[in-house]
């Protein structure tokens, strides 16, 4: 058996914060009962890791000694969920860590927790034998896992990390290193902070980037000599366990864990009971101040969205010329750009995309001229007014072809995308996902992507090393498919379609689309159907996810009711 390749999303494994991207990695073992254990540990770390860091919220907002006492006490996944729906609504709405919640407990992501909690009961009582039907018991809870996990996505928005090397400068600002804590190992990238006022040091830290704000997690979650732990009180006159466990099940703790609740302030080592924190009210979470204009904030985001695992980080990358390359290209999980590398990324975007242009148009004037005995290997045809047919081939085949559609990735995950940009890869009308009878104009396109990398807190990954594209004839049939491509004026004969390898997480898409597309994860082949205009270089016209091969994949949303009429 092989391991699943749903629960093998690099953007999980190396984005996620460390305690629910380390057992997220548990999940490609590639035997049923290990890999329905690690579903169980995920779904209740998800649980355990909104209700602590919820906690410290209401730590911080004041919240009574008698809240915090029995909500720190509790115990088991019933109890984690209990908190989290209880603590999202006790919030003022003016004061809200994680507003996604909101409409999450009211959507399937809830439910599929609840489901996954009531089979961990099951099984923790013995009503099922989680190792003797593990086969059938994954297959039956695996959209729930998926929904899980999906549901998770706007964690992205919210860093992990801690502090450290705190110096005053000569300037007498202190500067300081920013360590994320996402993905498998506890400590990921760093920053250099050039001005680190207000941010506690040497603690673990949420970053709510929209407030501005840092929130320290201890006592609930902490990161102790290199190691992450988080809180797991032992009952009463249980002295052979500590206050604190590993993320991962079964995992030993390392010796330097204190006894007691951690005190980020030194004065404890060996921790202090709960009821001693609960009396000080001077040591419970106090949101920091992250002031505007230190640059701190950007830094922090860009360390907690670097690369993935196996990737070159920025500012490293090698030197490969994509316009030429005739190898496979790796796979690639994008994220969204950094504020802080807009302007120097607008230039070098506007000076890719006029190469690409002028190599297209090129091509188009010159295929005829090509030497036949030219060492180099020649780029496929361009479309022709031939209803020629060709077979699909890797989008790296055609250098020019994914050096641009890389291109319109950058210009739809730009903060600045805006007319302008959107008429270097968009046509004026454009059939866009399933816009039936309807062709949509930019500015409809343009708040599509906003609201998914923005106010959604989604992701759109694309694995360009199974992406693939070939030619089409402009038949009647497509023309009545895709009326915006047989409308596009000026464009040559023939269309160019790409089949994009993709992944969709959408958190708030039950919101939009309701019954009509249930799933915030849709993962499988994305269209782009494109035509070369002179003057203008390549266009899209048509754009959405393959019903078939996407929409109705397994593993997708095939309880989508437009699978249920689709004649395969």
């Amino acid at each position: 058996m092989t391991p699943d390749q749903h629960f093998d999303d690099p953007a999980v494994r190396h984005e996620f914060p460390h305690p629910i991207a380390v057992l997220y990695d548990l999940l490609r073992s590639p035997h049923d009962a290990p890999r329905l254990s690690a579903a169980l540990a995920l779904a209740e770390g998800v649980a355990r890791y909104l209700a602590w860091t919820l906690l410290a919220d209401a730590a911080a907002r004041g919240s009574s000694r008698a809240e915090l006492a029995k909500y720190a006490r509790a115990r088991g996944f019933g109890g984690y969920l209990h908190a989290i729906a209880h603590l999202v609504g006790a919030r003022p709405a003016a004061e809200r860590l994680y507003p996604e919640l909101d409409a999450l407990l009211r959507s399937p992501w809830w439910t599929s927790l609840d489901r996954l909690r009531a089979l961990r009961n099951d099984a923790a009582h013995g009503r099922v034998d989680l190792h003797a039907g593990a086969a059938a018991l994954f297959l039956r809870y695996r959209a729930d896992v998926i929904a899980v996990v999906d549901g998770c996505a706007f964690l992205h928005s919210y860093p992990i990390g801690l502090m450290s090397d705190v110096r005053i400068g000569a300037d007498g600002r202190p500067t300081g290193t920013w360590r994320s804590c996402r993905g498998t190992t506890p400590r990921g990238v760093m920053a250099t902070l050039p001005d680190a006022s207000g941010i506690p040091s040497d603690q673990l830290l949420l970053v709510d980037v929209a407030r501005g704000v840092a929130l320290p997690l201890a006592p609930f979650l902490c990161l102790i000599e290199e190691e992450f732990v988080w809180l797991d009180l032992p009952a009463a006159g249980d002295e052979r366990r500590s206050p604190y466990l590993s993320p991962v099940p079964g995992r030993p703790l390392k010796s330097g864990v204190p006894n007691g609740l951690f005190d980020p302030g030194g004065a404890h080592p060996d921790g202090i009971p709960l009821d001693d924190w609960l009396d000080a009210p001077r040591q419970w979470p106090r949101y920091a101040m992250i002031p505007a204009g230190s640059g701190a904030l950007p830094l922090i985001v860009g360390a907690s969205k670097a690369t993935m695992a196996g990737l070159p980080a920025r500012g490293r990358e090698p030197a490969i010329d994509p316009l030429s390359s005739q190898t496979s290209l790796p796979p690639i999980v994008t994220a969204p750009y950094l504020p802080g590398r807009t302007r120097r990324h607008e230039v070098n975007r506007v000076g890719v995309l006029l190469i690409v242009l002028v190599i297209i148009t090129t091509t188009l004037f010159v295929r005829d001229r090509l030497s036949a005995s030219s060492a180099r290997v020649p780029s496929p045809p361009v479309p022709t007014s031939a209803p020629v047919q060709i077979g699909l081939a890797p989008v790296a085949s055609w250098a020019p072809l994914a050096a641009w559609l890389r291109e319109w990735d950058a210009v739809i995950r730009s903060p600045q995308l805006d007319e302008a940009s959107m008429r270097s890869v968009y046509a004026d009308f454009v059939r866009f996902r399933g816009s039936t009878g309807v062709e949509r104009r930019h500015p409809w396109i343009i708040d599509y992507w906003r609201a998914l990398f923005g106010r959604n807190h989604g992701s759109f990954t694309i694995d360009w090393s199974r992406s693939q594209w070939r030619l089409e004839p402009l038949s009647e049939a497509m023309a009545a498919h895709a009326d915006a491509c047989a409308q596009l004026p000026g464009a040559e004969e023939g269309v160019v379609l790409a089949r994009l390898a993709a992944i969709e997480n959408d958190p708030n898409r039950y919101l939009r689309a309701r019954d009509d597309l249930p799933c915030a994860r849709l993962d499988g082949v994305y269209l782009l159907r494109m035509r070369p205009v002179p003057g203008r270089g390549m266009l899209i016209c048509y754009e959405g996810w393959s019903r078939a091969d996407g929409i109705c994949a397994p593993g997708s949303c095939p309880q989508a009711p437009v699978c249920q009429r689709l004649d395969r």
